[in-house]
């Protein structure tokens, strides 16, 4: 089988590899170095996205921006999400063009 660009792949693993991009993009810390390195865990937090302590006893937490908080709870759909929940009509929406009429134009 012969390779292909990624744009030409199928689209499950197209997929695929955005995810496997996801998690290698992700910040685990441990939560003793999470304890000296606070600030550094905000700073990328609030530049990097989503920072992710974790402590064996207790479970994984994650550090996240207040933007990205608000946008999780907030009740307003993004734009993509408002699109698709505009009534939908069967309709044959036609519009008539007006006929212009052209201009003499000398050359």
């Amino acid at each position: 089988m012969g390779k292909f660009s990624r744009s030409q792949a199928p689209a499950w693993e197209r997929e695929l590899h955005l995810k496997l991009k996801d998690m290698t993009l992700k910040t685990i810390w441990k939560y003793q170095e999470a304890e000296r390195q606070l600030e550094k865990i905000i700073r990328s937090a609030l530049s990097e996205g989503p920072q992710y302590v974790t402590q064996q006893e207790i479970g994984t937490v994650v550090i996240i921006s207040v933007r990205e908080y608000e946008h999780l709870v907030s009740d307003e759909p993004d734009f993509v999400e408002f699109l698709l929940s505009c009534p939908k009509t069967d309709i044959n929406f036609e519009t008539e063009r007006q006929r212009d009429f052209s201009r003499n134009i000398e050359l």
